[in-house]
């Protein structure tokens, strides 16, 4: 008997010790990216199964690192792979036509401590695609009234009505009437679950909301008539009883601050980032300046800046950009979803767009419109890269009318569909067409390039004919609404330095002062070039090319009469209140009222950031180099200028320092160039969410960038011109003679 019940004990053993638990698809927190996904998880006291599914690019290859490592928060413990099944480590997978690997491997780890609840899945470099964080082992437990609100999470929309999102409910947190609410009391009543919310003013409202069988809501407000709401998506609108559009029946221009609000649904603040940048332009002076969003740690995120006109922006979040559409004075309420971003990056852009943006607000319908139609109107920089060294411009010109026409068959399709807005149909339509002038323009710009590189390409040699600017004709140039168009930044950038204006030119002759004369005679044969070109009167891109030029060539002038003289003469040429403005606002940028004299920082938490990094250096001049391991031009500069830093290194006048940031510079090319090029200077590698503070302090999108304070650590200049250097260092005494 004895040994019958011993031998019974030891069954049972043998049985603890071998049984194991199986987790398919494991619920997980948030993670970095979705190439590589944990389908199963098998536990055992001898051993840890993961089992991995691969979805990429079709075509393109990826693989796994046998330092991937499973990451015990409870314990801390890292634990690295003791074997790999379908798979070598290391080995470079190439993905079929349909981008999924079929045979998923398997990676086995030692078992997990006792008590494990959650790991993360972890590779040795913070930011890799890999990294996915707070993988659940166990079901968590949750209350009837977090059950409840976790079958209605999500975005929804009024039934019967064309506003495409106007409830968003989240485990945190409630998107309404363009707000955030929070949940003051969550409570389920029979059918009926009530949520009381309270706004960032205090404002309540109370939701009553009941599930019907087929997944919808109907939902009353604060004690009134309950009406259906179903999942948000885009609605389709039709606008066939609406005027076309007409010419703005308010000024176009007009300064206010936007407010972009939103929420990042996925987000988590162990992704390592707390801010984005918004990328706003004003295309009337050609000034850049980037826009710091906060992210907060339940995924809500914000940004004001002022705006000149309705226009698009544009987002960045890691290597994804998103396009708005906002007018100034308004507030703009966004929904992104990271698994989507997520999608978008592995897919590297094969995906035309993220597809579960909503918007909120009063540009929501125009933004929902304009979105889905992005992708119709893509190009391929293969094809102008190819035929600049093999086809003529009348070739090339050639060449791409087909892709214009099928363009504007599809804008004439929409427009007969009446599924856009007056407003949007008009946007539209505008951006394709300068879209294309931009792109036959950077086929000449590039095509130069070239031919000053290749000497010997007789196709390079043949220049384009007068009539090759033709299409000029056809475009909105005087239409102000193009300015706010997706690609009006780059057509205008291309027509500024398109070669029908060469003739316009202007060279100063040695030995003479005769800059006044040489701008103004420059700036009325443009106006005539662009006229005769464009065959129509002197058009509003032809202001705005006039007046982006003034502060360089009032700077240049160097004397505060001459830019002054300039600026009456540029105003003869402006027809818009608004533009005369800018310009005279640029003329008090260059020229100050107070002189050009040291400013303060504002307060602010880019001013904290530099205050802490150049406090060591109070009493010296401060030059601040911004710069990127993968930044050819910052490398130059660098490189160019080591004898002189090495000459002033331990002086008590002037101190260099360099700033970069972990996303633009990876830790390994970090390390390996400052160790050749940087060794004896001093350096800062921020985290990307502070370097992001400084670019909106020092108002800067592109790199590299000098900024220059003072002896008590006061702005002097924040677009420092490096090539000056030496004349600096002379006239502040720094360099004895």
């Amino acid at each position: 008997m004895k040994s019958k019940l011993l031998f019974l004990l030891l069954l049972l053993g043998s049985s603890y010790i071998t049984a194991q638990t199986v987790i398919e698809n494991p619920p997980f927190e948030t993670r970095q990216g979705s190439i590589h996904t944990i389908s199963k998880i098998e536990l055992s006291p001898t051993e840890t199964r993961l089992t991995i599914r691969t979805v990429f690019r079709p075509q393109w290859w990826t693989s796994l690192d046998s330092l991937t490592y499973i990451y015990v928060p409870e314990s801390k413990k890292q634990l690295y792979p003791l074997r790999i099944e379908g798979r070598k480590f290391g080995e470079q997978v190439t993905t079929p036509a349909s981008g999924i690997i079929e045979d998923d491997c398997v990676i086995t780890y030692p078992p997990l401590p006792e008590g494990t609840t959650r790991i993360d899945w972890m590779d040795d470099n913070l930011n890799s695609e890999t990294n996915t964080y707070g993988i659940l082992l166990v079901k968590p437990q949750e209350t009837k009234e977090q059950a409840s609100l976790r079958k209605i999470h999500g975005n929804w929309q009024q039934a019967d009505a064309q506003n495409g999102w106007d409830i968003g409910i989240y485990d945190s947190l409630a998107i309404m009437d363009n707000r955030f609410w929070k949940y003051d009391l969550c409570r389920k009543q029979g059918k009926k679950f009530k949520l009381n919310l309270k706004d960032e003013t205090g404002e309540q409202c109370l939701l009553e909301i009941t599930q019907e069988k087929d997944g919808n809501l109907c939902i009353g407000k604060n004690g009134g008539k309950a009406n259906k709401y179903i999942r948000a998506g885009r609605p389709q609108r039709n606008y066939a009883a609406t005027t076309a559009a007409t010419a703005p029946q308010t000024a176009f221009f007009r300064k206010d601050t936007v407010h972009i609000r939103g929420f990042l649904d996925g987000y988590s603040p162990k992704l390592g980032f707390t801010t984005v940048l918004i990328y706003t332009d004003n295309h009337i002076t050609n000034e850049g300046t980037p826009a710091v969003v906060t992210i907060h740690p339940d995924g809500r995120f914000e940004s004001d800046f002022v705006v000149n006109y309705p226009g698009v922006h544009h987002l960045s979040m890691g290597n994804n950009w998103m396009t708005f559409y906002i007018r100034p004075g308004e507030t703009l309420m966004l929904y992104i979803n990271w698994e989507d971003h997520l999608d978008y990056l592995r897919q590297r852009r094969l995906k035309p767009m993220l597809t579960e943006t909503l918007y909120m607000g009063p540009s929501s319908s125009i933004n929902q419109e304009l979105m889905p139609c992005e992708p119709l109107f893509s190009k391929d920089y293969h094809i102008i890269q190819n035929a600049c060294k093999t086809l003529t411009p009348s070739e090339f010109k050639t060449q791409q009318e087909p892709m214009y026409k099928l363009w504007m068959h599809r804008v004439d399709s929409l427009e007969q569909s009446k599924t856009l807005q007056p407003e949007a149909m008009q946007m539209l339509k505008n951006d394709v067409m300068i879209n294309y002038g931009a792109w036959l323009l950077e086929f000449i710009l590039m095509r130069d390039m070239d031919a000053r590189k290749d000497t010997t390409n007789t196709i390079l040699k043949i220049k384009e004919t007068p009539d090759y600017y033709d299409f000029l004709k056809a475009m909105p140039l005087n239409d102000v609404r193009s300015i706010g168009c997706n690609n009006f930044s780059t057509f205008i950038n291309r027509i500024e330095f398109m070669n029908p204006f060469l003739p316009a030119s202007w060279q100063i002759k040695n030995g003479t002062d005769d800059r006044m004369e040489k701008y103004a005679e420059s700036w009325r044969k443009k106006k005539e070039i662009l006229q005769d070109t464009t065959g129509m009167p002197f058009p509003v891109v032809g202001e705005l090319i006039l007046t982006r030029s003034y502060p360089f060539l009032a700077k240049t002038l160097e004397n505060e009469k001459k830019a002054f003289a300039l600026l009456d003469t540029l105003k003869g040429y402006l027809h818009d209140p608004f533009l005369v403005a800018e310009a005279e606002r640029m003329y008090r940028q260059v020229y100050p009222v107070q002189g050009n004299k040291p400013q303060e920082l504002p307060a602010g938490k880019g001013t904290d950031i530099i205050r802490k990094l150049t406090a060591p250096y109070l009493g010296k001049f401060v030059i601040i180099d911004f710069w990127a391991t993968s930044c050819g031009p910052c490398r130059a500069s660098i490189e160019q200028h080591a004898d002189l830093r090495k000459e002033y290194r331990n002086s008590p006048d002037i101190k260099f320092i360099f700033v970069t940031s972990n996303q633009d510079s990876p830790e390994k090319a970090y390390e390996n160039y400052v160790e050749k090029h940087l060794k004896e200077e001093t350096i800062f590698r921020l985290p990307q969410s502070d370097y992001n503070y400084l670019r909106e302090l020092f108002h800067f999108n592109g790199i590299p960038r000098y900024v220059l304070l003072d002896r008590d650590g006061k702005l002097l200049d924040e677009n420092f011109p490096m090539y000056n250097i030496e004349l600096f260092l002379k006239e502040s005494k720094i360099r004895k003679e």
